[in-house]
């Protein structure tokens, strides 16, 4: 790969309200400067981290998020008094720090172990979530639900 084929280490947003501000692949610290753009949440700003980067970032959105935590619930993180629980909004700090410490973490070493890129691990999280969502009532399903009917579409695959 020539030096004009790899993505930038770092890029520069000009005009963010502190000034310019510095987004690099690797430091989380830096991320959240591309949701001072109006009208960028989290889930815009991944994509356009994806874009940059695509070995190390995926997009996160509420269908990738809630098929990862609703295949852990009960096993990877304890349900007891979070069946109800709400993911954090996704304009906001929370969202990034369950990005950057947990759901970039998990992908990307998901990724690692079937050698494949964070993208297809992400397509896959969403497009289970599509097909358990469908199956569960609109209001009213737990986390341990969720898991369930997770577990039950994949077992259809093997």
């Amino acid at each position: 790969m020539n030096q004009a084929d790899c993505p930038p280490f770092k890029i520069t947003i000009p005009g963010s309200p502190a000034g310019t501000a510095n987004v690099t692949c690797e430091d989380q610290d830096t991320w959240s400067h591309l949701t001072e753009i109006p009208g960028l949440g989290v889930p815009t700003a991944t994509a356009v981290l994806a874009a940059l980067w695509p070995d190390k970032h995926m997009i996160i959105d509420l269908r990738d998020t809630r098929a990862a935590l609703g295949l852990g619930a009960g096993t990877l993180w304890n349900v007891d008094g979070l069946e109800n629980a709400e993911l954090p909004d996704r304009q906001t700090g929370p969202y990034w720090d369950l990005y950057g410490n947990w759901l970039r973490p998990k992908v990307l070493a998901t990724a690692t172990a079937i050698s494949g890129r964070p993208r297809d691990v992400e397509k896959a999280l969403y497009q289970l979530d599509r097909h358990v969502r469908s199956r569960l009532p609109k209001h009213g399903w737990t986390w341990s639900d969720y898991r369930n009917e997770a577990q039950t579409q994949l077992s259809r695959l093997t």
